[in-house]
Parts: C-alpha cells; sequence; structure tokens
C-alpha cells in the first residue's frame, strides 16, 4: 500500500520533481505498476476496463 504523507510547497518549488523522482525511483517496477493501476482503477473503476496489455517490439537498427 502506498504510505500517505502531504507536504505543502510553494507553485515555484524547483526541488518537487526531484524528490517525486527520487521517491518512484526507489520504488520497484512491481510497486510503480502497481500504483499506476491503482489510480486506473480509482478513475475508471473496475467495470468493462481491460488491465494493461503487455507489449514486445523488435526493432532492427541498420548497421553503420
Amino acid at each position: 500500500m502506498i504510505e500517505k504523507k502531504v507536504r505543502k510547497r510553494p507553485l515555484n518549488d524547483k526541488t518537487a520533481a526531484a524528490d517525486d523522482l527520487a521517491y518512484w525511483m526507489s520504488k520497484t517496477p512491481e510497486e510503480r505498476v502497481a500504483a499506476v493501476e491503482y489510480l486506473r482503477n480509482q478513475f475508471y473503476g473496475n467495470e468493462g476496463r481491460p488491465r494493461f496489455q503487455r507489449v514486445a517490439r523488435i526493432v532492427k537498427r541498420s548497421s553503420r
């Protein structure tokens, strides 16, 4: 579960984005995907919305 934490900052605070990035990079990929899924469920609900699909794409690069 996501730990609830509130911090008031001015709108022009430059460190907010860096702190957000540091927070999310400290989480495992599974925790980050779970957080996105949690927010998606809050916005759309569970009725009829498919989960994220796993997609793999192979890109051929030209040799130089």
